[in-house]
């Protein structure tokens, strides 16, 4: 019906916005109520509404493209204001489903578009912060993939598995690197890179390492490497290397395999602690 109705604990109605027997006077130029096919509104202190305006179905079209739409009502002399608009950077025309979060630690605008398996977040002056496709833009005409529902929240990343680890180069010309990342990790601060003469106790991973070779690496990005100098030839004594993952205050989140330096093979596995 293209209206958002208030309806109070009675059952009685109390308000009707948009539609035939709309209530309020749109002194935004129309662009506070020309809503429709709308999803998910919402209502929030000081008498202000958002909601996904679709402006489309499968059937019909009354928009050029969707958009999120932020409202005051004054529910006293039945105005309603349109205080912000959000459309994605792509003018995204969604037929179905969609949704709108206002953040409240920082009032930025947070919008899933539905049929189209696309999010974006913006400030809440309407700037794009940030804006992501899920799925190929080649799929939603089909509805292949789709989020009723995107959420934004506090989240932290604790992968089942270890992190990786990869060496390259030659050990015997002294030019190997140890490349380290573990995907999902969001509570890495620094990597502890290493290296030993011998394992210990291959089942658990443990390396009789050189307390004056670790070498600490913060992480700055997905993956972080380091280059070893570990004395050429068959004077080279530092046969094994792993990496260690530390949080903030250094302890060990996780480890990576022990790999033998000289022929890359991994020699010991370990899980996340």
């Amino acid at each position: 019906m293209h209206i958002v109705t208030c309806i109070a604990p009675t059952g009685a109605v109390r308000w009707i916005l948009g539609g035939r027997r709309n209530n309020f006077t749109d002194i935004s130029a129309g662009c506070a109520m020309d809503f429709s096919c709308q999803h998910h509104a919402v209502s929030h202190p000081n008498n202000t509404l958002t909601l996904f305006d679709n402006g489309a179905t499968n059937m019909h079209t009354t928009a050029q493209y969707s958009r999120g739409i932020s409202i005051s009502l004054d529910t006293v002399n039945m105005t309603a204001t349109l205080l912000g608009t959000y459309v994605s950077p792509d003018k995204l025309l969604v037929t179905s489903q969609g949704f709108v979060q206002i953040l409240p630690e920082s009032g930025s605008v947070f919008m899933g578009w539905g049929h189209t398996a696309a999010y974006t977040e913006f400030t809440a002056a309407g700037d794009v912060l940030n804006y992501a496709y899920f799925g190929s833009p080649a799929f939603s005409n089909w509805c292949w993939v789709k989020s009723y529902r995107a959420f934004k929240s506090s989240w932290v990343g604790k992968p089942k598995a270890s992190p990786d680890i990869k060496v390259t180069g030659s050990w015997f010309h002294n030019s190997v690197k140890v490349f380290v990342s573990w995907n999902g990790a969001t509570e890495v601060e620094t990597w502890r890179f290493d290296v030993g003469e011998r394992v210990v106790s291959v089942a658990g991973g443990e390396l009789d390492v050189d307390a004056a070779y670790l070498k600490l690496i913060p992480k700055t990005g997905f993956k972080a490497s380091f280059g070893l100098a570990l004395g050429k030839g068959k004077k080279n004594r530092y046969k094994y290397v792993r990496v260690a993952a530390l949080d903030t205050n250094g302890d060990i989140l996780g480890r990576t395999a022990v790999v033998e330096i000289k022929t890359r093979r991994v020699v010991s596995s370990v899980s996340v602690l």
